[in-house]
């Protein structure tokens, strides 16, 4: 294929033949013209010569066919001929680009793959693929740089270039082949350890499948025992149920059994402490008996809890226990001090039995060991007037020392129920006696009487299973020396013993004779506020 520039000399050539001959011809006309003599004889010279140049101009116009053949151009004009060669020349640029390219991308995937395979310490290409691959390059600049260049000049860059691109694929199928050998190296080794590797796996699966084995072994004979197991705990289970319910079922006529028997006690209870006439211990004793001021010394102190206003009952020292209804007296207590306590005779039963040193004081409200508590239930009419009196009742069990805890009052009471009921509770009060006045009027019972009712032997009930021991109101109020035709005293809170020493004696106290009882300076000191120690039981008294 002959070179761009030869094909333009060429042109140029068979141009400038052409413009000769026109000329020539020109010049041969203008002689004929002017002188036919010498143009005839010269006819045949210029005819030979013209044949010449035909012959010269054929050649030459083969010649540019032949060339243009070659070349592969089809047009015959100039100027298309130098598009076509100019738009020839910018693809080969192109394709020379693309080229460059696709050499520099096999390349780069070449040194990529060489990384990856052998670390980046062995990635890079040798010293010999980096000058091909450079010379390479500065070929393909110097054909894109010159693109007017003949066509024999442009052949030989583009055969420099298909030989450095030649030998750079050689070079990278050297460096591939021995990038082969050492991944066959590495792999050779790699494959060693993995099948070293696999070896170990296989091994330790072999173990570890044995240990698995052993392992159900294990957990089947776990399994069965524990299977043996909770069919041993299911038949206790069993058993046990069995004798659960035996044994609830022995509870349970027990616990009935004990509530019949709590309940007969109770009942007998009842009925005992209706009849019985014999009380608790007696609280204290009659040391000495002042029957000048009315007044009685008795062992009661304030460290035993006692304090004024209590009520007490006295009974005969010779009783073989404390009649319930037949005390000997009550006295009150006016002043209690650290070694005994006075107290006023309140009631004598009988003048013709006094009180005595040595007889028993008992109080249903008080305990030197601890507070009475008092349970109230129903209706408390003290003066049997059909009024509910459980203000006072209350109060005269708090004077006394006792307290209440627990109180049911009936529905025409307007009060609701207050405190708990416990074992703790020494008495329940009720009120058995009928009223003395009596209404004609027929009363109707309405359904919070029924259900008053309802709740006062639900509580009775449940106080006899606590032991609790019933007393009549009536009782209560002897014990307590309680009467509705009497005023309550209450407590002498201040005494002028000069006023009282000018009313009784104006004139003065009067000397006493020669031979006067001994009792009367007792009676002297018996007058101070603070209670004094008695000598002896005997002395001054009865019996």
């Amino acid at each position: 294929m002959a070179a761009p520039g030869n094909e333009s000399k060429g042109l140029q050539i068979a141009v400038a033949i052409l413009a000769t001959l026109v000329v020539l011809m020109g010049v041969v006309s203008y002689f004929l013209y002017s002188s036919y003599a010498e143009t005839s004889e010269k006819l045949a010279a210029a005819e030979s010569q013209k044949n010449e140049q035909t012959q010269v101009a054929n050649r030459f116009r083969q010649n540019f066919e032949e060339v243009r053949r070659i070349a592969g151009f089809t047009d015959d004009d100039l100027e298309k001929l130098k598009d076509a060669r100019n738009q020839r020349a910018s693809e080969l640029t192109s394709r020379i680009q693309s080229i460059r390219e696709q050499v520099d991308a096999v390349v780069t995937k070449v040194q990529e793959d060489a990384r990856n395979a052998q670390g980046g310490e062995y990635g890079r290409l040798p010293e010999e693929i980096e000058d091909l691959k450079r010379k390479a390059r500065e070929l393909s600049d110097k054909i894109e740089s010159e693109p007017e260049i003949d066509q024999g000049s442009q052949m030989n860059r583009l055969t420099d270039l298909l030989l450095n691109n030649a030998q750079l694929m050689a070079q990278l199928a050297r460096d591939n082949i021995n990038l082969r050998r050492n991944l066959s190296t590495i792999d050779a080794v790699n494959q060693a350890g993995v099948r070293e590797i696999q070896a170990a796996l296989e091994r330790r699966s072999e173990e570890l499948v044995n240990e698995q084995r052993d392992a159900d072994e294990r957990m089947r004979s776990l399994r069965e025992s524990l299977t043996q197991a909770q069919r041993e705990n299911t038949d206790r289970a069993r058993t046990i149920d069995e004798l659960n319910t035996q044994m609830r079922e022995k509870e349970r006529k027990a616990e009935e059994q004990r509530l019949a028997n709590l309940e007969t006690i109770s009942n007998l209870r009842d009925e005992l402490s209706k009849t019985e006439t014999v009380l608790d211990s007696p609280d204290g004793t009659v040391i000495y008996v002042n029957v000048a001021r009315n007044e009685v010394v008795l062992d009661i102190t304030r460290a035993m809890g006692a304090r004024p206003q209590m009520t007490m009952s006295i009974f005969d020292k010779r009783s073989p226990g404390l009649p319930t209804d037949r005390p000997k007296a009550t006295v009150k207590l006016v002043r209690v001090g650290e070694q005994n306590s006075v107290a006023t005779i309140q009631r004598i039963v009988d003048p013709t039995d006094p009180i005595n040193p040595g007889d028993l004081v008992y109080s249903p409200v008080w305990s030197p060991n601890a507070p009475v508590l008092f349970a109230l239930l129903g209706k408390m009419d003290l003066n049997r007037d059909g009024v509910d009196d459980r203000d006072d009742v209350r109060r005269l069990i708090e004077r006394s020392g006792g307290r209440v805890v627990y109180d049911l009052p009936p529905p025409n009471a307007r009060m609701p129920e207050s405190g708990q009921l416990n074992a703790r509770v020494d008495w329940y009060i009720i009120d058995d006696q009928e009223p003395l006045r009596t209404f004609a009027k027929r009363v109707i019972p309405t359904p919070e009487d029924q259900a008053f009712l309802e709740r006062q032997t639900e509580i009775i009930k449940e106080a006899r299973l606590y032991g609790i021991r019933p007393m009549p109101l009536r009782r209560l109020a002897t014990y307590l020396n309680y009467r509705s035709n009497e005023v309550d005293q209450g407590v002498v809170q201040y005494k002028n013993e000069a006023t009282i020493e000018s009313i009784l004696y104006p004139e003065g106290r009067p000397v006493p004779p020669p031979g006067s009882q001994p009792g009367e300076d007792q009676d002297d000191a018996m007058s101070n506020d603070e209670p004094v120690a008695v000598p002896g039981r005997g002395f001054g008294g009865r019996g």
